[in-house]
């Protein structure tokens, strides 16, 4: 058996989807570590593979306009907290999106440069992970008087 198709099994006895181009290539990692992909613009994936390392976003340069905003703020007190709060946690925070697939069109579509960008994978400690649930629906806040 030729080894892209043993290594195409484990990664699927790992959990995988059958489809990972990792697969093709490598061992899936061990269980405290996952596979991840970061999609990019071919010109930054080049920086960041020449520097050995991947620009931290901020909130403000997200594509969600209501990134880090989920609560639905009907009152305009909330609506006013909720931007400030956004405000001041991009200016101290930031992040990096990985993916669990790489396969997906409209990550490549939004995020690699409308798919002419690429895709790198990586290999992290599943603890330094902070896995995100989207949903369809906003949850609804009012903040209290006083």
């Amino acid at each position: 058996m030729a080894a892209h198709k043993r290594y195409r099994q484990r990664w699927v006895k790992a959990g995988y989807d059958h489809r990972m181009g990792s697969a093709w290539c490598c061992l899936p990692p061990s269980a405290d570590h996952i596979r991840l992909y970061h999609f990019t613009t071919a010109q930054h994936a080049y920086s960041n593979i020449e520097r050995g390392r991947l620009k931290v976003a901020r909130f403000s340069e997200c594509n969600d306009p209501f990134e880090l905003l989920a609560l639905n703020f009907n009152a305009s007190q909330s609506r006013k907290a909720g931007r400030y709060f956004k405000s001041k946690v991009d200016n101290t925070k930031g992040f990096v999106s990985f993916s669990e697939n790489w396969i997906d069109p409209v990550m490549w579509s939004h995020y690699a440069d409308r798919h002419k960008g690429i895709c790198l994978g990586f290999t992290l400690p599943r603890s330094a992970i902070q896995r995100i649930e989207y949903n369809d629906s906003r949850l609804r806040a009012e903040l209290g008087q006083g």
